[in-house]
């Protein structure tokens, strides 16, 4: 087993078991979305890289994942189709790819499958919009988070936060997140900030120092 490395500081307050993480850097080798990956991965990853046509097998020192990715899936926010960035991923060497669409998990099965076949590990998450966090404002659109699974636990975890927000959404455009149920329910899940659109990036962006702070 392994771990996600980020640095960065976290934010404050009483986030129970969440992981509130402001920058990452660095991935290795982890427990994280289905499947983890056993100490031979790195280098099954490497012999499948070297046998894709221009592929690029990883090295310690210039591995990247990423950690936010949104798909055919998320409809009219994204339109990168899955198989292609699991294969743009394999060329490139890549461990691991993270699914992260907008508010629902539906392409998690086709990166599951895509990914096992080029040998890069799939890391389930999806990017949600969470109500109770910061207080509303007019000229603001509510924080984007993303949440990752790092665990059976947190697949579920994640599966139960999308249905609620799908079921108590009423007259909104989109499914939302009530921070009070991420608390409830952060067992398994690593939360990250959601850089500009997150709930620091909005108000920094605004020059709200005070409510960034």
């Amino acid at each position: 087993e392994g771990k996600i490395s980020f640095s960065g500081g976290q934010l404050g307050g009483d986030c129970d078991s969440f992981h509130i993480c402001v920058i990452y850097v660095t991935w290795l080798p982890v427990e994280a979305g289905i499947a983890p990956p056993a100490e031979r991965d790195l280098r099954s990853v490497t012999r499948l890289a070297r046998r894709q046509r221009g592929a690029r097998p990883p090295t310690m020192t210039s591995m990247f994942v990423h950690l936010r990715l949104h798909s055919e899936f998320s409809v009219v926010d994204g339109t990168v189709r899955v198989d292609k960035a699991v294969a743009a991923a394999a060329r490139d060497g890549q461990p691991a790819l993270a699914l992260t669409d907008l508010n629902n998990m539906f392409g998690a099965l086709k990166l599951y499958k895509t990914a096992q076949k080029k040998g890069v590990q799939p890391i389930l998450g999806a990017e949600v919009m969470v109500e109770g966090l910061v207080p509303p404002a007019k000229d603001r659109p509510l924080p984007r988070m993303i949440l990752l699974v790092q665990s059976h636990e947190g697949y579920l975890h994640l599966c139960e936060l999308l249905t609620r927000g799908w079921q108590a959404i009423g007259s909104k455009p989109q499914a939302t997140m009530k921070w009070e149920w991420m608390r409830e329910l952060s067992g398994g899940l690593i939360l990250l900030s959601g850089a500009q659109a997150g709930p620091l990036g909005l108000p920094l962006l605004a020059g709200d120092m005070e409510q960034a702070h």
